[in-house]
């Protein structure tokens, strides 16, 4: 452009919608992905099967009035960038390190375990880890995702023995993206 030329006139460019994400399974890993991805502008939406966060990480409770821990008992840390996830729910109350003692049983012999890992448990219950990290989270619990294929011979419709009756997505097919989510 000269300065006897008049400037272009351009428009300006709309701003890019944020993606739209959803997350099957409302697990440790799925909710942190979650965390990240919503921290990261995305538009996320979890959908999980269950009555409840946390998949693995969960606490049962009996008709009796128990309760215990159901799936893991307790979780390593041995990533720097879980690592500061895990020092941030310490901080808020939500886990402590834990101190029990591991051993291997091979060939009818016991042995203290060499690994040297840091420990942790939820407060007061497993369950408080999946809680925590699912503030915020928009969740939809009792849902089942299917493919949203037509069952044929080689993809036959799925069965499971404890069916979801509060809803069902799968209309719309499902994009995977394996983009890195960690800083």
């Amino acid at each position: 452009m000269t300065p006897s030329q008049p400037a272009e006139q351009t428009s300006p460019q709309p701003a890019q919608a944020a993606p739209r994400i959803a997350i099957v399974g409302a697990g440790v890993s799925g909710l942190v992905a979650a965390g990240r991805l919503q921290a990261g502008a995305g538009k996320v939406s979890i959908f999980d099967k269950g009555r409840g966060v946390g998949g693995r990480i969960s606490t049962r409770r009996t008709e009796q009035g128990s309760q215990f821990d159901h799936g893991a008992q307790y979780f390593t840390v041995r990533d720097a960038r879980f690592r500061r996830v895990v020092k941030n729910m310490q901080a808020d109350g939500v886990v402590a390190p834990w101190g029990g003692r591991i051993a291997k049983l091979e060939r009818g012999t016991i042995t203290p375990s060499s690994e040297n890992h840091e420990r942790f448990v939820g407060v007061p219950t497993m369950s408080a880890v999946g809680k925590w990290l699912a503030r915020d989270l928009p969740i939809q619990l009792g849902t089942r995702v299917r493919n949203g294929r037509k069952p044929t011979s080689q993809n036959p419709p799925s069965r499971s023995p404890t069916p979801c009756s509060r809803s069902s997505i799968g209309s719309r097919r499902l994009q995977h993206s394996s983009r890195r989510i960690w800083p």
